[in-house]
């Protein structure tokens, strides 16, 4: 991106408080919060012309606002208390030029559809996330509008087995499915499956080039 424009523009949809604690954390992790989103992305280097923070909770917006103020103190940022399926089309409004769109709910039902669709819509912007619920819901099964991935935090039916679920291929079965939706807007994909985590990361661009070289990077961390 920085290549290619003087102005670039981080958006997080579903920021957060800036940092998360994990629930299972490795010994040398314990009593530690570990950045999240927002704040890889403020420490990112070259930094970000442009960042818009959005999140739907009072008070996780105050802490996130605290903490990046912290890191960043001039204005080149928005924080929005909102919620990201109300406010998608008002934050791409601000756009200058090329955009990073992160979209990483806490609860997988919290991003529409069609919130991502706007996203894939608009040609400044690259896609970055967990493979979002609204894509795949249907295909995989839902359990009180829950998508069957294990590690989307708890929201995991009791009875779902995630290892007989990968060997029937109802895993890659639906993410071949977001990978063709997604492909219709003209985008080039990369989806990893990252094995200590179980989740789906997903990056996709309106650049072919740019998705081919952000899968060989992440390729080389999840082999």
């Amino acid at each position: 991106m920085e290549e290619k424009a003087r102005w670039t523009c981080y958006i997080d949809l579903t920021a957060g408080p800036g940092y998360s604690e994990l629930k299972d954390m490795p010994l040398e992790l314990i009593a530690k919060h570990i950045a999240a989103s927002p704040i890889i992305a403020l420490k990112t280097k070259p930094e970000f012309s442009y960042m818009i923070l959005v999140e739907r909770t009072l008070e996780n917006c105050n802490t996130l606002r605290n903490r990046v103020r912290k890191i960043r103190k001039n204005g080149d940022f928005h924080i929005r208390q909102s919620d990201a399926n109300a406010y998608v089309i008002h934050a791409l409004r601000y756009l200058k030029g090329p955009s990073l769109v992160c979209v990483d709910p806490y609860d997988p039902t919290d991003v529409k559809r069609t919130t991502v669709e706007a996203i894939l819509k608009n040609p400044l912007c690259d896609l970055v996330g967990l493979l979002p619920a609204p894509g795949i819901q249907r295909v995989v099964g839902a359990y009180g509008d829950r998508l069957f991935i294990e590690g989307l935090h708890e929201h995991m039916p009791l009875d779902f087995d995630f290892e007989e679920a990968k060997k029937k291929g109802i895993l890659k079965y639906a993410r071949e499915c977001y990978r063709e939706w997604v492909m219709s807007f003209g985008r080039s994909i990369c989806c990893h499956y990252i094995p200590k985590a179980r989740y789906q990361i997903v990056f996709a661009s309106t650049s072919p080039d740019l998705s081919t070289r952000v899968h060989k990077k992440i390729r080389s961390h999840v082999i």
